[in-house]
C-alpha cells in the first residue's frame, strides 16, 4: 500500500507497505509506522483516501478513524471525489430502479448486453423525442450541452468520462448524426458507478429495439433525466484521478 505525504508544494512517497491483511487496523498501523519513521507526526493535518471501502473510511474500524486515535488528534478527511460521486449515483440508481440485489451484476444491463448483437446502432432515439423527457430538460438543455462540449474539448483523463459526455449530448439531441457512435456495454459491477449512467443512457436510446416493461422504461427515464440535468455538472472530467491502489495520503502543515 503506497503511503504519500504532501504539503507546501512538496509530494513524497514515504513507503510502500506490505500488508498482512486489508483491514483498517492493518492499514492504519502501516501509515502510522511510516509517519513515525519520518518523524512527522506533529505536522499531520489531514488524510486523503482514494477508495471509500469500509476498511478505509468506516466510522468504527476504518483506517482513517483508527489513525486519528493512534495520533490522538482530529484530522481533516479528504475523500476522493471520484469515489464520493460513486455513492451519489449509486443511491440515485437504487431509488429510481426500485430494487436491491446481492448479485454483482444488474440484470437489465445483462439482458441488453446479450441482445446487443441484434441492435442496429444507426436507429437510435433521442431522449428529447419523448415529451415527458423534453418537459423535464428543456430549460437546461442548452447549458448542459455547452458544459459537455466544453469538457470534450479538453484532454480527458478517463475514456468513460468522454463516452458519458458524448451520450449526454446525443440524449439531449445536440449531436450531429455523423458524430454519433455507441459502444457495447462494458463491465457492469455495482461498484463501477460510471457504467450505470452510460448503460442507462444507451439502453434508453435503443428502447424501440429492446423490450422493456413500462416500469423499466419509466425508471430508466428517471435515471437518464437525473444524470443529464443534475449529475453531469458535478463532474470535473479534466481533473486528474490517482489510481485506486493509492489508498492513503497524509497531508502536512510545516
Amino acid at each position: 500500500m503506497p503511503v504519500l505525504v504532501s504539503g507546501k508544494g512538496v509530494s513524497h512517497l514515504l513507503t510502500v507497505a506490505k500488508l498482512l491483511s486489508e483491514t483498517g487496523e492493518s492499514q492504519a498501523a502501516a501509515v502510522l509506522g511510516a509517519i513515525q519513521d519520518w518523524g512527522i507526526g506533529d505536522s499531520i493535518r489531514a488524510i486523503m483516501c482514494f477508495d471509500t471501502t469500509s476498511s478505509n473510511t468506516g466510522r468504527i474500524a476504518g483506517a482513517y478513524v483508527l489513525l486519528e486515535q493512534k495520533l490522538e488528534k482530529e484530522l481533516l478527511s479528504l475523500t476522493s471525489r471520484h469515489h464520493s460521486m460513486e455513492l451519489i449515483i449509486g443511491a440515485v440508481f437504487q431509488v429510481c430502479m426500485g430494487a436491491t440485489t446481492s448479485s454483482p451484476e444488474v440484470r437489465l444491463f445483462m439482458r441488453f448486453q446479450d441482445y446487443w448483437r441484434l441492435i442496429d446502432t444507426a436507429k437510435y432515439e433521442l431522449g428529447i423525442a419523448a415529451d415527458d423527457v423534453t418537459d423535464l430538460v428543456e430549460d437546461i438543455r442548452q447549458s448542459i450541452t455547452d458544459y459537455a462540449n466544453k469538457h470534450l474539448e479538453q484532454s480527458l483523463s478517463r475514456d468513460d468520462y468522454k463516452e458519458f459526455l458524448e451520450l449526454v449530448i446525443v440524449f439531449l439531441g445536440a449531436a450531429h448524426a455523423r458524430e454519433v457512435r455507441f459502444c457495447s456495454l462494458g463491465a457492469m459491477h455495482h461498484t463501477r458507478w460510471m457504467s450505470k449512467v452510460i448503460n442507462s443512457l444507451t439502453i434508453w436510446m435503443f428502447k424501440a429495439q429492446f423490450k422493456l416493461t413500462r416500469t423499466e422504461e419509466r425508471r430508466l427515464r428517471d435515471v437518464c433525466v437525473c444524470v443529464c440535468s443534475q449529475y453531469v455538472c458535478t463532474l470535473k472530467p479534466g481533473s486528474l484521478h490517482l489510481r485506486d491502489q493509492v489508498l492513503l495520503t497524509v497531508t502536512c502543515c510545516y
